[in-house]
């Protein structure tokens, strides 16, 4: 997987992605597209605003934007394949690009946190706790 910058650019101030995190990063693309001279009922426009009125809708919108993103990003392909197809619709946009290079890391992020562990995950997660225990037995830390 590439990795075309940090996360924390857009993020609250402790770290962890909320949705006003990924509000802001969706209204950032559509300030974009509006900079692009994209009209407010173009497809592009539309699909954005769409977006932010639905997640401003939701009761949990934290809650949302966990399950959209392990929708979206079910497993590291799904993030690498959606990434190259937007680099490739907006090469010579380089500003929008990087806002929706930006939002969908926000979220690929977040699935990270919420999908399950894949066996790699768990094999690598398990040796690592037994590493740390050898490290520091119980009681010494």
């Amino acid at each position: 997987m590439e990795d075309n910058g940090s996360v924390s650019e857009g993020t609250s101030s402790e770290g962890t992605i909320t949705w006003k995190d990924i509000e802001k990063a969706q209204i950032k693309i559509m300030e974009e597209g509006f900079r692009l001279r994209y009209r407010k009922d173009s497809k592009f426009i539309r699909e954005y605003a769409g977006y932010v009125s639905r997640l401003r809708q939701e009761e949990n919108p934290d809650e949302y934007v966990r399950n959209v993103a392990v929708m979206l990003f079910p497993d590291d392909e799904a993030y690498n394949i959606k990434i190259t197809r937007y680099r490739k619709w907006y090469a010579n946009k380089k500003n929008l690009l990087k806002s929706v290079e930006h939002l969908y890391k926000l979220y690929y992020e977040l699935s990270k946190e919420e999908r399950p562990m894949v066996t790699n995950e768990i094999e690598n997660a398990i040796e690592e706790a037994i590493k740390a225990e050898s490290i520091y037995p119980e009681g010494t830390k």
